[in-house]
């Protein structure tokens, strides 16, 4: 189910999760449980932000970048990113960098971000990222960049 939500909800779209109900209109005790589990889950993850300025919203021209601060010490291994859609959907490609060994290593790169854009990758502790909007149609407007550790499934 994870896979599933990263796959949609992380690439801008609708989760269907496809439980239906038994013939007396109730879920069965399986999906349920399996259901809670995926929501603590999500909610264990996305509760402990470790960026420090994710949620100031910036105007991103093509070709800039901003830094954001993460907490020392803390792995990370899952990036949100979002658009302030009700402004358009304007990015056109994007790349994440992680300052590592002094210098940045790039994490991730990506098309367009919309509503929500989650990506995946190896634990990595630093204590800043990166993130270049390399192509944009007009001026982007980013809502929320944020950075946690999920923990294997």
């Amino acid at each position: 189910m994870v896979d599933i939500y990263f796959q949609s909800v992380g690439m801008n779209s609708l989760l269907m999760l496809n439980v239906p109900p038994n013939t007396r209109g109730l879920l069965h005790q399986t999906d349920i449980e399996r259901l809670n589990q995926f929501a603590a889950y999500l909610t264990h993850t996305f509760d402990n932000e470790k960026l420090t300025n994710g949620d100031l919203e910036w105007k991103a021209a093509a070709g800039t970048s901003r830094e954001f601060n993460v907490t020392p010490g803390e792995p990370i291994n899952t990036l949100l990113l979002q658009e302030n859609i009700r402004k358009g959907q304007r990015v056109e490609e994007f790349t994440v960098e992680a300052w590592i060994n002094d210098q940045w290593k790039e994490l991730a790169k990506g098309t367009t971000i919309g509503y929500k854009r989650l990506l995946r990758f190896e634990d990595v502790s630093t204590t800043k990222l990166r993130l270049t909007v390399s192509k944009t149609r007009d001026i982007a407007n980013i809502s929320k960049v944020g950075a946690y550790h999920a923990p294997s499934e």
